[in-house]
């Protein structure tokens, strides 16, 4: 397994090895992805070649994370869920995520398990799942929540992006669209129980957030607080989320890996908000 340190210099935006890989080019690309579609690809193109590149396994897996997570921001921000071509897009990204991009630190690959590998590996098999008819969950699935075991028995999986893994996992089960899986997937109950987690989530590593400053582990609960049939918690939630993101926002307290994603997470529940004022009585 690999050593913790090694995991540790492998963090996105972290200070440079002597000697090492040349980041800044591809960071300053990444920094630019909610300008436009173009500067996300042009700062997945900067990652994957320093990727390919880089003779260091804390270098490799830097710059898989940059590469990664320009798939995460392409289809959550660039391709909506609100119509065919949007769902169609977001499709081909994640599917790519997974069966490709993803593989390029699998253990095979690398020779060692790391928890990078099976955070994005789930979290784009979900998000994929997330597109698919039932037939394509029906397939998705099994790799999913293997993705998800593995992920949290690796060493950092519990903690690694913020208690990723625990946020995925719930995303899944509170879904109501997991009830039409076999096997008691669809489990909200569980599901508030693991997204508490990934918020009680300690930094993965030195230069990292804990789960109480990655604002989609809220966005979750609030929707997890929903399918429970909870509205006024919800409500109070959701409120009580974005006066603090945005106070977190404003002092500087959210890195720039988690910056643009912020903004998105705000935007939803902003929406969340007005929906839940409009019902709540």
């Amino acid at each position: 397994m690999m050593d913790k340190q090694l995991v540790a210099g492998a963090l996105f935006f972290s200070s440079l090895q002597a000697f090492g890989t040349d980041f800044s080019d591809a960071d300053a690309k990444f920094a630019q992805r909610d300008v436009n579609l173009q500067s996300t690809l042009d700062a997945r193109a900067a990652y994957r070649s320093l990727l390919e590149t880089a003779s260091k396994d804390a270098d490799k897996l830097r710059a898989a994370e940059g590469y990664l997570r320009t798939y995460m921001f392409e289809g959550t921000h660039y391709h909506s869920l609100d119509d065919a071509a949007g769902r169609e897009a977001r499709k081909a990204v994640f599917s790519s995520c997974w069966s490709e991009a993803a593989e390029t630190i699998s253990p095979v690959a690398l020779g060692f398990e790391t928890p990078v590998y099976y955070y994005f590996r789930s979290a784009c098999l979900a998000y994929d799942a997330q597109v698919s008819d039932l037939e394509g969950q029906l397939a998705l699935v099994p790799k999913l929540l293997d993705a998800v075991q593995k992920g949290l028995q690796t060493e950092g999986g519990t903690s690694y992006e913020a208690g990723g893994i625990y946020r995925v996992a719930a995303a899944v089960k509170y879904n109501p669209a997991a009830q039409e899986i076999p096997g008691g997937l669809f489990n909200p109950q569980e599901a508030l129980v693991l997204i508490n987690q990934a918020i009680a989530a300690p930094p993965y590593a030195e230069g990292s957030i804990s789960g109480q400053l990655y604002c989609e582990n809220f966005s979750h609960k609030v929707r997890n607080l929903l399918v429970l049939g909870q509205p006024a918690e919800a409500l109070t939630l959701a409120t009580q989320s974005l006066s603090d993101f945005e106070q977190h926002l404003a002092t500087g307290a959210i890195p720039e890996y988690v910056r643009a994603e912020t903004m998105d997470c705000l935007s939803l529940l902003t929406q969340l908000k007005g929906s839940l004022e409009t019902s709540t009585p």
